[in-house]
């Protein structure tokens, strides 16, 4: 144990409002269940995935109409 002093710091970390609080006391996770969560991990992460390419995609929609819309402000083949 260190000793404390006064002006010792507490070592206090920062956790996300999300964070999960793991019981110590629980059965340890079957094989079906650890599968049945990480599907489950895996489908949001796809899920946000999808949701960022999408994004990108109307930025590069938007940016695209711009360009056809340039008219002749932009040379053809540059």
């Amino acid at each position: 144990m260190p000793k404390r002093t006064p002006t010792a710091q507490p070592d206090l970390r920062l956790v996300q409002a999300q964070a999960e609080i793991y019981d110590l006391m629980r059965q340890p996770e079957t094989t079906a269940d650890r599968v049945k969560r990480l599907q489950l991990e895996a489908r949001a992460l796809a899920v946000e995935q999808v949701e960022a390419l999408e994004a990108v995609l109307m930025q590069a929609a938007s940016l695209a109409r711009e360009i056809a819309e340039g008219g002749d402000a932009y040379p053809v083949g540059a």
